[in-house]
């Protein structure tokens, strides 16, 4: 209220103001700071403020996917947001004083609820319940979530379509609430709720494409340039954060972004970021712009190994075996395991990879849960768990059993258990068959199919140097000479033609054996492209 030439109240209190700007709409929106003044013996408003009777929590997204699968498939959705919220709710008269402002020689004071007032949100919050119990107890509108100003109704679909969204702006107008229209959509099988696309058809959450492009722009700069700022890697960690509502499998790959982050006080301190933190970087990027971001609902509960059957296990010295509802495999370690470096062969490698094997072979039978499975080594619990380790050679594995969780659409975590309790994959892991069968009477004859894609006449693999071997004899008989050619060039072929089908990158490196970026090397571009890029410069 104002302006007035003098201060209006005897006791006037005149607080700082500024102008915060939403990044993206350019919104402009006015602060008042109420935790001003700072490091001063002299209280400010918000230090008055009893922070454990205004703290709260909020609704999420997920709260929202919880009543959408309350309702079942092709429920409809109905949203409304309130306009200039806390302007609705009125301070009391009593502390007008207390919420002055100075502009150009003039003075303000506020009677509506401030934005940088510590209890504005809680207060506002107040409003916000009372119409959602309105709703669900005078009008039936049952299945509804707010977050502060936003609401979402879901109407079964055997309601009418319009139930919401009749009931809803006909309450809200009854009781002088204002509506903002542009923000008002529905009803709709699928739109956009605190800047997650809900879909109740195929029963998904996903990224809106603006979201992912301007996340995949971030990344890229942060590739280019891994030199920023303490400021800027917080920045990204906040688009990351945004992006695990859908993506909860990228959660632990932020885990050295944080890290990087924290090892610096200042927020304009220049933070290195180190090859940990790219690779990380690289899968996100991959997540975003091979997977679009769309994601399934997952079950409430995780799924025990009971309830799946599914177990694993390894003996270092022996072999590794796994189990999931009679299937089941059982292998020697291959060769590259046998030799790892004294610094890399920590048990917690050998319990790690007969995981990533059970998650390639049986992981698309998982699709829409949550998946846990059992493990008698506490550090490979960790890893699983968290997404890293400090062993490097872990690594590469926990970020594919991260991709094929996200690609399968299933979250999986680790629990520990004592090594005589995992009977079952115990038996495997050592080949011990006979105890094996008397464990699982009802497991499959023959393991789960894992066979090469290529065999010679007798069944065996074929191995790289038999290829060659084959390969110079073919080309020989036909009378070239096979000093010419060489298998390398079928690497060559196979990743390109792999990358022009769209396989995603980090499938290509595993397939191919690359342990590094090297694959780009591989990979040829067709000449009718080069040429147009060509024409393009020269235009």
């Amino acid at each position: 209220m104002g302006p007035f030439p003098a201060p209006p109240f005897p006791t006037f209190r005149i607080n700082p103001i500024g102008v915060a700007t939403r990044k993206y709409s350019g919104k402009k929106r006015l602060i008042v700071d109420l935790s001003a003044p700072h490091n001063s013996l002299v209280p400010s408003i918000n230090s008055l403020v009893p922070f454990e009777d205004y703290s709260m929590s909020y609704q999420t997204v997920d709260d929202a996917v919880r009543l959408i699968k309350l309702a079942g498939p092709n429920c409809w959705l109905f949203k409304a947001d309130i306009t200039a919220a806390f302007k609705v709710m009125p301070i009391h008269p009593d502390f007008w004083h207390l919420f002055g402002v100075q502009w150009d020689g003039q003075f303000y004071f506020a009677v509506r609820l401030t934005f940088g007032c510590r209890s504005s949100p809680k207060i506002f919050d107040t409003l916000s319940e009372a119409l959602c119990w309105i709703l669900q107890n005078n009008y039936d509108i049952k299945l509804l979530v707010h977050l502060l100003d936003d609401f979402l109704a879901v109407t079964p679909p055997s309601a009418p379509p319009t139930t919401g969204r009749q009931t809803i702006l006909k309450v809200f107008s009854n009781l002088g609430v204002p509506i903002s229209e542009e923000k008002t959509d529905g009803p709709a099988y699928s739109l956009e709720f605190l800047g997650i696309t809900l879909n109740t058809r195929d029963f998904s959450t996903s990224l809106p494409k603006e979201k992912i492009d301007r996340i995949l722009t971030v990344i890229a700069c942060f590739a280019a340039c891994p030199n920023k700022t303490k400021i800027e890697v917080l920045s990204l960690l906040g688009h990351l954060n945004f992006a695990m509502r859908v993506i909860p499998q990228g959660r632990p790959f932020i885990s050295h972004l944080l890290t990087a982050a924290h090892s610096v006080s200042a927020l304009d301190t220049p933070v290195l970021l180190d090859d940990q933190c790219l690779k990380d970087l690289e899968l996100w990027r991959l997540f975003l712009n091979q997977w679009n971001g769309l994601s399934m609902f997952y079950d409430d509960h995780a799924l025990s190994p009971e309830d799946l059957q599914l177990y694993t296990d390894a003996a270092p010295s022996v072999g590794f075996g796994g189990y999931f509802a009679g299937q089941w495999f059982a292998s020697a370690w291959p060769r590259e395991m046998l030799h790892l470096p004294p610094s890399a062969a920590s048990p917690a490698v050998y319990e790690v990879y007969p995981v990533v094997v059970a998650v390639l072979l049986w992981g698309s039978s998982w699709s829409g849960k949550r998946v846990l499975i059992y493990c008698d080594n506490e550090a490979a619990v960790f890893a699983i768990n968290k997404g890293r380790s400090r062993v490097p050679v872990i690594c590469p594995f926990l970020r594919r059993l991260v991709w094929t969780a996200a690609c399968h659409q299933f979250i999986l975590t680790a629990a520990h258990i004592p090594g005589h309790q995992n009977a079952i994959a115990d038996s495997l892991s050592r080949f011990a068959f006979q105890r094996f069968r008397t464990l699982a009477p009802d497991a499959d004859p023959d393991p789960t199919p894992d066979d090469p894609l290529f065999v010679s006449d007798d069944g065996r693999p074929i191995t790289r140097s038999l290829f060659q071997s084959h390969l110079k004899s073919i080309i020989t008989q036909v009378g070239i000479p096979a000093d010419r050619y060489s298998s390398h060039s079928f690497r060559i072929g196979a990743a390109t033609t792999a990358a022009s089908n769209g396989l995603p990158e980090l499938s290509l490196k595993t397939l191919g054996r690359w342990t590094s970026d090297a694959y780009q090397l591989y990979i040829r571009s067709n000449p009718s492209e080069l040429k147009k890029a060509q024409l393009a410069l020269m235009s």
